[in-house]
This record gives structure tokens, sequence and C-alpha cells, in this order.
């Protein structure tokens, strides 16, 4: 049995021009990655700024929201409208 080897030389510039553009999709994954973690952070702070961090920790979690139902003191909600 007998084996042949293809050996292809690529010439010095198309070599360039593959790293260049692996350098390029690189960096444009390390934005993306960096924008996508802004947008976590600012997701959660606005999360955090609606229920209480304990809570949102427990959600993020996957505990059941249902299961986490709490004794809170009773709460007054009140509403109201004024016309002039």
């Amino acid at each position: 049995m007998q084996y042949y080897f293809l050996v292809v030389e690529y010439p010095q510039n198309v070599l360039w021009i593959f790293h260049h553009q692996q350098r390029e999709k690189s960096e444009q994954i390390a934005k993306t990655m960096a924008s996508v973690d802004k947008q976590r952070q600012h997701a959660e702070q606005l999360l955090y700024s609606m229920i209480p961090k304990p809570t949102a920790i427990r959600l993020k979690n996957g505990e059941d929201p249902i299961n986490m139902w709490e004794v809170i003191s009773p709460v007054l909600i009140v509403q109201y409208s004024i016309s002039i």
C-alpha cells in the first residue's frame, strides 16, 4: 500500500492574509464579548433596582419563583388620580 502526501506551499503573503483575517476575527469577538458583559452588568443593576438582590440571585440560580414566597409585613398600596 502506498501513501501519497500533497504538500501545498502558500506564498508568504497568503499566509499573512490568513493570519490577519483571523486576528481581526479574534479582535471582533473580544469586542463583542466586552459589549455582552457590559449589557449583562447593566441588566443585573436594573434587576437589583427592582427587586432585592438576594431574591434576584436566587432567581438567577434557577430557584422556582413559586417556592420563593416569603412572609413580609403588610404593605399598603394606594392609587390616586389628581384632576386639575
